[in-house]
Formats: C-alpha cells, sequence, structure tokens
C-alpha cells in the first residue's frame, strides 16, 4: 500500500524531494511518522532558523534545529531582476500566490532555491543519533514542507529574502487581523433603499473565488463548506423563517420555566394571544425592557445584555440563546417592543435572508494567543453594502459597544449578523448537516468555522493559510474599470485589458504610471497562471 502523501503543492514536494537527494531518501523518510504523528511540536521559524521539539523514545523529547544558508547579495539581485522582468510572475506575488515558473526561471539564471548539498543546510539535534539527519531532524524537516505548503514564500524567507518587500510597491500584507483592527467608530452612510429581496443568491460567485483543496485541511475543505452552504438555506426556512408557536412553541429551549402551563381551555380567537403570554412569560416580560444593549469582549463573546430589567440574559448570554429569543419573538407584534429591540429584530431578518441567499462569508481574526472566525456579509456584493448603508440610519447608538467603547454604526450591524450567525450554528450543526459532515466535528480546523476559537500551536502557517485562502472576500474598492477587449483579425482573435473609460491597455498604464498603488492594483487584477 502507497504511504499517506503528506504535501499537497509542488514547492511543498519540491522541498522534500531536494532533501532526499541530499540526504538521500530513506533517510529524510525516518521522519514521516514523527511528523504524521504529532511527535513534532512547540515549532518555531525565525529568520533562517527553525526550530522544534520531537518526543522521543528514551527522553520526553530532543531539542531539534534546522539552519537554513542565505542567499548571496548576487543570487538577491538576480531574483529581484527575474521577478520585475516578468508582469505575470509579479501580478501571483501580489495575489500571495507562487508560480513554479519562478523556480525554473531562476534556475536557468543559475540560482537554486532548493538545498543542493549538505553546506546548504546546518542541522542540529540532542539525540545520541549522530547521523547528520536523524529521525528527529528528519520529522521537523518534513513539518517545514507542510509550512511551505500553507506558504511557499516561506522558501525564500528563510533564505534571507522577503519577495513582496523587495517588489517596492505599496503591497498590503495578508497578514491576520486583531480584533481590534475588525472595529471602526465612524459611519459614511449613504442613502439607498432597503430592500432585502434585492439580495442575490451568491452562492456560485462564492465559490469561485475559492481555491480548490486549500492547504490547510487533510480533505478538500471547500467541498465540505459547499455541502454546508447548500444546506444550510433549507434549516434557516423551516426551522426559523417557518418557525410557529402553534407548531412548537419555544425554539431551542433556551429558558427554564419557573411556572406551569395548562392546557389551553379558551375560545379559539383567544388562542395566539395565549401562546403570546406564554412567550412573554418565558422571556420575563420584554415587552416592558427599557434597552437592549449589548456588550462583546475581547474574545468575541457578549459579556452583557442591559435591557433594565432581570432577564433570562443575566444567567445565559449565549449566542445561541439570543437567536432563540428572535426566532420566537417573530410571532410577536414587534411595535410593542422597544426600539432597540425591534432594530435586532430586523438585523434577524437581514440575517436569514443572507443565510438563505449563501451571502455570508467567514472572516478571520485573533485575539491574544487564539484565532476566531466570524462570519459576515459579503458586502464585495453592492445590493448587500447598499442594505448596510441604509441600516446604519436607523441603527441606535450604542446598541453594541466593544469592550464598553462606541463602535460605528456599520460595525455594530456587522457584528449583529455574525452574532445571528452563530447562534443559528449551534443548532444547524447539531440537526441539520448531514453525518459525512459531522464526521469532521472534531477537526481544529473546522471548529474554527463554525464553533469554538483555536490556538493551533503547534501548526504555525496553519492561519495564514486560512487567511489567504479567505483574502479574495475581502476586496478592496478600485478607482478604475477594467474591460475585456477582444478583436477579430486574420489570424483569430485578439484580446486585451483596457483601463477606463480612456480604453488604455493594462500592460501600458502598468509600465507608464507614476502612481504605485494603482500600478500594484492593476497587477493584481493581471492574469496570472
Amino acid at each position: 500500500m502507497a504511504s499517506k502523501q503528506i504535501t499537497k503543492t509542488w514547492w511543498g514536494e519540491k522541498w522534500l524531494d531536494a532533501l532526499k537527494g541530499v540526504y538521500y531518501t530513506n533517510r529524510i523518510g525516518r521522519g514521516k511518522t514523527y511528523a504524521n504523528t504529532g511527535r513534532v511540536y512547540d515549532i518555531l521559524i525565525k529568520d533562517n532558523l527553525a526550530l522544534a521539539k520531537v518526543k522521543g523514545n528514551y527522553r520526553n523529547y530532543y531539542n531539534v534545529s534546522v539552519e537554513f544558508k542565505l542567499f548571496t547579495q548576487k543570487e538577491k539581485n538576480i531574483i529581484i531582476k527575474t521577478i520585475y522582468e516578468n508582469p505575470q510572475i509579479q501580478s501571483a506575488l501580489l495575489n500571495h500566490k507562487l508560480p513554479s515558473q519562478l523556480y525554473s526561471l531562476l534556475l536557468e539564471e543559475g540560482v537554486n532555491v532548493f538545498p543542493t548539498s549538505h553546506e546548504s543546510l546546518d542541522t542540529n539535534c540532542n539525540c545520541p543519533d549522530y547521523t547528520t539527519i536523524c529521525k528527529h531532524i528528519a520529522g521537523l524537516v518534513y513539518m517545514i514542507a507542510l509550512e511551505i505548503d500553507k506558504d511557499p514564500f516561506l522558501i525564500f524567507k528563510l533564505q534571507g529574502l522577503d519577495l513582496l518587500d523587495c517588489l517596492n510597491l505599496e503591497v498590503e500584507k495578508n497578514t491576520v487581523k486583531d480584533i481590534s483592527e475588525i472595529f471602526t467608530n465612524t459611519d459614511t452612510p449613504k442613502d439607498e433603499d432597503l430592500d432585502f429581496s434585492k439580495i442575490s443568491n451568491l452562492h456560485s460567485e462564492i465559490f469561485q473565488l475559492l481555491d480548490d483543496n486549500p492547504v490547510f485541511y487533510k480533505k478538500d475543505f471547500k467541498a465540505i463548506l459547499d455541502n454546508i452552504y447548500r444546506s444550510m438555506p433549507r434549516y434557516a426556512k423551516k426551522h426559523c423563517e417557518n418557525y410557529t408557536r402553534q407548531g412548537y412553541n419555544h425554539y431551542g429551549g433556551y429558558t427554564k420555566l419557573d411556572f406551569k402551563y395548562s392546557q389551553f381551555t379558551g375560545q379559539e380567537d383567544e388562542y395566539i394571544g395565549w401562546l403570546e403570554e406564554i412567550f412573554q412569560k418565558r422571556w420575563s416580560m420584554p415587552n416592558q425592557w427599557e434597552t437592549f444593549k449589548l456588550n462583546i469582549n475581547n474574545n468575541y463573546q457578549i459579556s452583557s445584555i442591559k435591557t433594565g430589567a432581570k432577564t433570562p440574559f443575566n444567567s445565559n448570554k449565549s449566542k445561541s440563546t439570543l437567536f432563540g429569543f428572535y426566532t420566537e419573538l417573530s410571532e410577536s407584534n414587534i411595535t410593542t417592543f422597544n426600539y432597540d429591540i425591534q432594530f435586532l429584530n430586523l438585523i434577524y431578518q437581514f440575517t436569514l435572508e443572507l443565510i438563505k441567499k449563501h451571502a455570508i462569508v467567514p472572516e478571520l481574526f485573533k485575539s491574544g494567543k487564539n484565532y476566531h472566525i466570524r462570519w459576515v456579509p459579503a458586502v464585495f456584493d453592492k445590493n448587500i453594502s447598499n442594505v448596510i448603508n441604509v441600516l446604519t440610519d436607523f441603527c441606535p447608538e450604542n446598541l453594541i459597544t466593544f469592550k464598553n467603547n462606541e463602535l460605528s454604526r456599520k460595525d455594530q450591524i456587522i457584528v449583529a449578523v455574525s452574532l445571528f450567525v452563530q447562534g443559528f450554528f449551534e443548532r444547524y450543526l447539531k440537526y441539520g448537516t448531514a453525518q459525512s459532515i459531522k464526521r469532521n466535528y472534531t477537526e481544529d480546523v473546522f471548529k474554527l468555522f463554525f464553533c469554538y476559537p483555536q490556538k493551533f500551536k503547534n501548526e504555525i502557517t496553519t492561519p495564514e493559510a486560512i487567511n489567504q485562502w479567505l483574502s479574495k472576500f475581502q476586496i478592496n474598492s478600485r478607482d478604475y474599470d477594467l474591460y475585456l477587449l477582444i478583436e477579430e483579425s486574420h489570424n483569430g482573435f485578439n484580446i486585451d485589458i483596457k483601463v477606463n473609460d480612456e480604453m488604455e491597455s493594462i500592460n501600458e498604464v502598468i509600465e507608464t504610471t507614476s502612481d504605485t498603488l494603482l500600478k500594484t492594483n492593476l497587477l493584481k487584477d493581471l492574469p496570472h497562471k
């Protein structure tokens, strides 16, 4: 039976092939079991040095290091010159992709970016095996291959060259945002009509943006995500949008009853009012609450819900409880509640529409050592962006705060959507997914996307790989338009990309513009393999 393939990309496989050539296949192969069974941990990569601990048979662990030889200045100059002479490679780099073509071009210039001899790496392990590559070092070598899979740029960084820095352009580094960076405190509202029906089904647009078989998951996470996207709307329609108290008088059972209900004995036309009375008593008379303000803490959890009264939220502030309350509230006359509740009910309805139209996307951020994913509206869609802009005009002051600090109204709306989506996930994942999806529930990456924050202590580039995979959702606004021009010729067709109404060729603008930001963005938009 063939052994398990550990690498998923050309660069990761090439790295292992190069090491096998230098240190012989059987030596490198000894480390695969160590890498596959989690025996290599506490990995640290800094500059040109990789460090790790590896569990041993006779000691708790061995200290292992691999130090890379740095590029010479001549080699750096060749690499930079090769990149500058090839706009397609520049475009790929700006989109955080590393084409294998760069390796071939550099090899023609006499630069091999992979180890070619024993002198290319300085390895060390404090185990009693004095071979150049012991099984503990080989384990770290395989783990480096996994990190290169997630971030091929690491091949160059480990040898002293950051490819994006050397472009000398206004490059936006694709780093994971800190929790403080996902919030703002100013708004720029626009006057547009509020109409949820204009929200388009974005399934195809979203999945066209995502690469197949991403490197951070052992199976094809895109396929798993696609399955979930397709089934969420069915569950949302059946159990949330079509929820009725007459069918089931509470959603999720998030509150305990402190009194007994008798069977309904009134007149038929009194039944709806009786169900409303049950709802009001279960939630401690929400039609009498003075306000409904939420505060978010540094862990992106609801730390308080202020209502001006003693309510079930005093003891249970979970996102699922919030979602359950608003699902049950949908049967009430919303005008009898305070404006905070009314507005959040509007956001709840907006969220259901986003779920039904596959119009939510995951956003990665970190808080301390924890990485989080929140699900937010697909704001790259103009109709969704317009709806949010209108909602900012109606958002109550300080409806949602972050660590008791003011947020922009737009951020409050996005936070509210993300809280409702997460509340929806709790019951959807329990009752709405197929068994084939539930098999992934114990995986850290799956839990990050749908359940809980994660640390990824021993997979240092996993968050960056996830962030890169999701980066196409964060589309920056452009101050220009692009047009695909197809002209018929005697040989067939000529295809060119033109910029703005002046219809200048994109390559001409790149070569002549003095605006480095414009040049960077155009290079990003340039087609590349």
